[in-house]
Order: C-alpha cells, then structure tokens, then sequence
C-alpha cells in the first residue's frame, strides 16, 4: 500500500502504512526507489534502508543513484567499493561509464578487480570514456578480460589509434579467437598496422586466416608487399587468398596471388567454380580446368552456371549430358530446376533416366512447373521414383488437379506407403476422388488405413457413402474409424459407424476410453461398457478418467 501511495499521491505514507523499508516489489525496488522515482525531494529519513539491499540486478540504491542522477549517493547509500552487482560492476565501474569521469575516491578499489566479462576500471574507462586512464588506474598490461582482450585490443578497437607506449604488449600476444593486435588493427582501423605492431605473416587465427587474408576480406585491396605470403596457403576451410579475393573483391586476383587451377577449397570448390558463384561470369583464363572437375557435391562448373547464372553454360565448359551430381541430377535437372524452362537440346537425353531419388526430368518438371511435361520429356506412365510415386502421384500432390489422360494408370498401382492415387487425393486436394480414381473402400494403406479412415483423419467430415466400409475394419494400431473420429473429430461417431463397445485397439482401448483420453468428458450412454474392463497398462475408464480429466470419476464408471 505504501508503495501504491507513493507513485498515485506522491507524499509520505501515513504511519500505519508504513511497513520495513527493506521490503521489495517482485522487480527488486524498495519504497527508498519508489519515492526517488516519483517524488524526488529529499528522502525521508525513515525511509532509508540498508545501504547493501540489492534489486534483481544485484544493484544497491547507490548503484540505481549513480545510473540515474550521474552524481554521488548521499552518504547513507555509500557501502563497500567492492560490492558488486549481478554482472560484477562495482559502483566505481558503474560511475565510469555513466559518468564518464574518474571515480570519487571513496568509491576506488584494487585496481585489477574485474567484472564477470573480466573487464578492469581502465577497460571500462577506454570504452566509455575513450582517452587514456588515468595513472593510479592503470595495471598490467598483459592483463585481459574473458575473452582474452587487454587494453591495447580494447584501444585498438574503440579508438583506432595506435595504443600509447605504456600499453602496448608482445605483438604475437592472441585474444581467446587467437586474433593479434595487427589482425584487429585491419579489422577495426582498416589501414597498414603500425610497424612495431607487424609479425610473422603466416600466423592465423582461430579460422586460419591470416592477416593478407583479414586485409582481402575488410580492406579488399592488393595487401602491401610486406604482408603477402605463399599463394597456396590456405585458412581452415581450405580457401586461398585468391579465393577469398574472388569472393570479396569478385575481380580477378593480382598475379602473385594465383595458384593453381585445380587446388579447392574443403568442399571442392576451385577457383574457377567460387568465380562462377561470386561474379557470375566465364572465368578468366588461366582459371578453367578440365569441365568434368567437380566439387564434394559433384557439382561440375556447368551445373553451377545453371544454378547460379541461369543461362546456357559456355562451349568449352559443357561436358557429357549423362554426368550427373552426388545426388544423380544430370544438367538437364538442373535447368529445369533452376531455369524452369525446356532444357536446350544439346542438354536433353533418355527421358526415363532418374536421378538418385529415381525422378525423372517430367517428374521434376511437374514439382517445378506444376504443367504438362513437354512431348519429349514423357515417359510410361508406371515408371516411379525410389518412393514409388508416378508422374500421376507427383501431379496429384502438386498441381491438385487430374492428371491428363495420358499421365494416368491403374488405379490400384500404390507408393511404396501402399497409398493410391485415390488416398494421395483425400490427402493433397481434401475432396472427394474422381470417379474413374476410386476403388475398393477396403483397399488399405501399409499403416492399415483406409481410404476413410484417411478422409476422418485429413477431413474431419463424415466420408461419402461409396467410400464406407465395415464399421470393425481396423488400421495395423487396431483403431477403427469411430476411434478415428473420436480422437480427431472429437464429437460422436455417425450411427453407422458405431461397433461393440467392447471392441479394443492394439492397447486395449475402446471407444469409451478414447472418448475420455481426447475429449475428456463422460462417454455417450450407448458407449459405455462395464468398467472393470482393463487396457493393456491395466487402466479402466475410471483410472483413465483421474489421469486425463484429473477429477473424480463419475458414479457409474465406479461401480
């Protein structure tokens, strides 16, 4: 109540409201917060806490005071400078980067104290206040935080300057990413690195790269003679720096910066197929190698043309139309893919012929284009992919239309999950199959449903008359279609529908025990059966009523 009184009428509570000062809301603040907050005179002596009370950040009144105000805490809230809040800043870190000046000394401490991040006062004091700390400040230079930045990095990176002599350390000294001060110096300064700053040019960081490399990647121009190194050195994922140039620059790399043309990358890339990916263009010449050179995916430089310049690859780069990538997909695939238009002649060949996946370039055409395939392209209409879908299938699940005359075949001819072009119908268009699709309404998948079944479960609707079957035909879990209906239409199963209330499935359910499960309410009258009647887990309708519903069962499931 106090607290409420303090923010709506912004006055002293009467004395019957006061409570213990040190008293918090569930947000870690105290009446003391409450009444700097919104009154602000000078706070009341009974209202004073201790002066090491924390909110949830670990932060005392003379921490919030400093954040706030910008000035000194009344001397009631001064505590230990060493108290820390919940990231380890004391008040004296606090004070530096809120107040930008050097800290009261009452309120200094050991200078190599640090925060959680490991940062000491003159870290704080170079981030924030952005000039060097003052003396009394300063420690050892080699110290650094967690993340194994010192002062010369944290200089480097917020003031990008050279750092003053005091500060500056052995110039192979690395932070936790094995960065130096030179490789954050053309990070952040983008400029030559002072000459005592230089060291061996084949050390890397973390990644491999090396200063050259850093230098392409941020600068991105020709790295000063000083810094250049072996062309065939390469950072950990195998890129040289003519590739990284390639990738950066995307112009052709300087003469000393080439190698040769076949050396890749970790995943096989040349410099010839990064070019092709970054520029978009033909490679230069001395770049092209031989046209069947692939990457780690088989991916040769024609089929990335066609992924990534979506034209007819050049002459001398085309290679055999049969050559295909890892994943058995020959040119043609690609630029069905890619272009989504009839591959050139030059690139077409057996139309039958599969990729790894065992489609064909109609199949691929109809996922692309979703229309009829060219004359050409078409192929008997049994062939099937390594899923065993048709082109009628593959037509149904992604044009949703018929498939034209010519595409379609036996109506009993399933997929490898035992569904019909019938089922893939109920399941892709949500309607009922044409005439000429449908067949035996007892005719099941490989999970035992059928195509019913199949029309409760993605419907949700009563299924048409012709699709009806025997109401006790169970799927391989023993479920019927009242089940079925129960569990996902959740209402009463249609007469017709309905069996022996006995009937179970693979676990010993029955209806009533599906209706409790699902729709946790008391089962129908014609539903119920008598209770001592037990699931494979030894549950009755009672015991499953206390589990699902999680109140005590009715009387009569008792009885």
């Amino acid at each position: 109540m106090a607290m409420f009184w303090i923010e709506s009428i912004e006055k002293e509570p009467p004395e019957w409201m006061r409570h213990c000062n040190s008293l918090k809301d569930k947000k870690g603040r105290a009446m003391a917060d409450y009444w700097k907050f919104y009154v602000k005179p000078k706070l009341p002596e009974w209202m004073k806490c201790d002066d090491t009370l924390k909110d949830k950040n670990g932060q005392t009144a003379g921490m919030r005071w400093i954040i706030k105000k910008k000035t000194q805490p009344p001397n009631w809230m001064r505590h230990d400078n060493t108290l820390a809040d919940k990231f380890g800043r004391t008040m004296a870190m606090l004070w530096i980067k809120n107040v930008k000046t050097e800290p009261p000394m009452w309120m200094r401490h050991d200078i190599t104290l640090r925060d959680s991040g490991g940062e000491t006062m003159a870290m704080f004091w170079i981030q924030f206040v952005q000039t060097e700390p003052p003396e009394w400040m300063r420690h050892d230079i080699t110290l650094a935080d967690k993340d194994g930045w010192t002062m010369s990095m944290l200089w480097i990176q917020e003031i990008k300057t050279e750092p003053p002599e005091w500060m500056r350390h052995d110039i192979e000294r690395i932070d936790v990413l094995r960065n130096t001060m030179a490789m954050k110096w053309i990070k952040y300064v983008q400029t030559e690195p002072p000459e005592w700053m230089r060291h061996d040019i084949t050390l890397s960081d973390k990644n491999g790269c090396t200063m050259t490399m850093l230098w392409i990647w941020f600068v991105k121009t020709d790295p000063p003679k000083w810094m250049r190194h072996d062309a065939a050195l390469c950072d950990k994922n195998g890129r040289t720096m003519a590739m990284w140039w390639i990738e950066c620059a995307k112009s052709d790399p300087p003469e000393w910066m080439r190698h040769n043309n076949t050396l890749a990358d970790k995943i096989g890339r040349t410099v010839a197929i990064l070019w092709i990916k970054s520029v978009k263009t033909e490679p230069p010449h001395w770049m092209r190698h031989n046209n069947t050179l692939a990457d780690k995916f088989g991916r040769t430089m024609a089929m990335l043309w066609i992924e990534y310049v979506k034209t007819e690859p050049p002459e001398w780069m085309r290679h055999r139309i049969a050559l295909s990538d890892r994943d058995g997909r020959i040119m043609a695939m690609w630029w069905i893919r890619e272009v989504k238009t009839e591959p050139p002649k030059w690139m077409t060949m057996d139309n039958a012929q599969g990729s790894n996946d065992g489609r064909t370039l109609s199949m691929k055409w109809i996922m692309e284009k979703k229309t009829e395939p060219p004359e050409w392209m078409r192929h008997d209409n049994t062939i099937a992919d390594k899923f065993g879908r048709t082109m009628s299938m593959i037509w149904i699940v992604y044009v949703k239309t018929e498939p034209p005359e010519w595409m379609r075949h036996d109506k009993l001819l399933a997929d490898m999950d035992g569904w019909t072009m019938a089922m893939k119908w109920i399941v892709h268009v949500r309607k009922e199959p044409p005439e000429w699709m449908r067949h035996d309404a007892a005719l099941s998948d490989k999970s035992g449903r059928t195509m019913a079944m199949n029309w409760i479960f993605w419907i949700k609707t009563d299924p048409p008359e012709w699709m009806r079957h025997r109401n006790a035909l169970e799927d391989k879990d023993g479920e019927t279609m009242a089940m079925g209906w129960i569990k996902y239409v959740k209402t009463e199963p249609p007469v017709w529908m309905r069996h022996r209330i006995a009937l179970s499935d693979r676990d010993g359910r029955t209806m009533a025990m599906h209706w409790i499960k699902n729709i946790n309410t008391q089962p129908p009258e014609w539903m119920r059966h008598y209770n001592s009647l037990k699931d494979k887990s030894g549950m009755t309708m009672s015991d499953l009523w206390k589990y699902s519903v999680e109140t005590e069962p009715p009387l009569w499931m008792k009885e």
